[in-house]
């Protein structure tokens, strides 16, 4: 009877969150940010994309759900405007609530509740008022978008105090709220209202995660804003050598294949140690390794594999040279001199476009400042791409 392997995107996964049973190297960090929201303490976590950032908030909530902790999630990316996360604060809250969530279906499709669903919709409106009906059919609400999320956030001590439970709001991508295109309104209002509700919610904490840490930082730790000192910054550090080699190991063994030292070496050096990438390349890895119909990687595997994943990035990475193109003048000449370790400043670019390009494509999440006059790209094998990109 034939083997049949294991797919290569099970085994790392890359199109979204890694699941918690699938991280790798992030068990302390995990145990430590839970400990923190457990013990009610206010937490912000900022990061680029693509560093694991999601995969640790995901598998931090879903453990304090088990435990007992009620839960509300919201990706900001996600959210149109201030009325729909007001909804979605609300509609999250009231779902920890096992009967309103096996009904919530059918209070959002349908504008006539019978039975079970008008009962939970009439026993919600008793115990927190008519006004939670926007959170199940928003377009009866009469209220501003400014007084539905007011609503929303109170209404998370409200509920957290009624059935004996801890809460915690995790808001991801909160950066958001400050984007030149102000989709939630003013971000100095809305944050000052936020504070004034979440500072008197005893029973309900926040945590704030954000991929454009400048923006993050400006916003919790600049002292005329309204969340200064509202929460500690939780700092992820680099996922070391020795727990990617046994990480990645265990990995391969789930499908019965074996790795060198010298191939995880390779990988781990051209990844640069990125979450993302590894994951990239240790799949594109063993995607050759099953094309060859072996079972163990080396080297030939692993350059293959890098040239497999810089094939199927190609897309994404053109879409990025267009992005950084349309920045600035010569932010992309800036980004290639940083792709090349060299350094940004210099190479007759006056010195003042290249201070633009080089905030401009922070404000992108391209890259992050290292230390001063010192820069790199936030995804490695987008620098690879750029190194040998035409220069310009």
């Amino acid at each position: 009877m034939s083997y049949s392997r294991i797919p290569s995107q099970e085994l790392f996964p890359t199109k979204g969150p890694v699941p918690p049973g699938q991280l790798i190297g992030r068990s302390e960090a995990i145990a430590a940010l839970q400990s923190q929201l457990a013990a009610g303490s206010h937490q912000i976590l900022a990061g680029p994309r693509r560093t694991g950032k999601t995969s640790i908030c995901d598998a931090v909530i879903a453990r304090l759900k088990k435990g007992g902790d009620y839960v509300v999630a919201v990706d900001l990316f996600e959210v149109g405007s201030l009325s729909n996360l007001a909804e979605l604060i609300a509609r999250g809250a009231i779902a920890n609530r096992p009967g309103v969530k096996k009904v919530l279906p059918v209070l959002l499709r349908s504008a006539r509740w019978v039975g079970r669903a008008a009962q939970v919709s009439a026993t919600l409106k008793g115990e927190f008022g008519t006004e939670i009906e926007f959170a199940f059919a928003p377009s009866r609400s009469q209220k501003t978008p400014m007084q539905q999320l007011d609503y929303a956030l109170r209404l998370l001590e409200r509920l957290a105090t009624a059935d004996g439970h801890q809460l915690v709001l995790y808001l991801d991508e909160f950066q958001e709220v400050e984007t030149p295109l102000l989709r939630f309104g003013d971000p100095d209002l809305l944050t000052k209202s936020m504070r004034s509700i979440l500072q008197r919610s005893p029973h309900v904490t926040c945590l704030f995660a954000g991929s454009v840490e400048h923006m993050m930082k400006g916003l919790f730790a600049a002292e005329k804003r309204a969340f200064y000192q509202f929460g500690g910054f939780f700092s992820l550090d680099p996922i070391d050598e020795t727990a990617w080699k046994a990480g990645l190991r265990k990995a391969y063994q789930r499908d019965k294949t074996t790795i060198t030292d010298t191939a995880l070496d390779h990988i781990i050096a051209t990844s640069e140690g990125a979450p993302r990438a590894t994951m990239l390349l240790a799949q594109q890895a063993h995607v050759v390794a099953v094309e060859k119909g072996i079972f163990s990687i080396d080297l030939p595997e692993v350059y293959q594999g890098i040239e497999y994943a810089m094939a199927t990035e190609r897309q994404p990475h053109e879409a990025d040279v267009a992005r950084i193109r349309a920045l600035r003048t010569n932010a992309l000449r800036v980004a290639q001199r940083v792709a090349r370790g060299e350094p940004p400043y210099g190479s007759g670019i006056d010195s003042k476009q290249v201070t633009r390009a080089l905030d401009s494509m922070r404000n992108a999440g391209i890259v992050v400042q290292e230390r001063a006059r010192e820069w790199r790209l936030v995804d490695p094998l987008l620098g690879r791409y750029l190194s040998a990109f035409p220069a310009v």
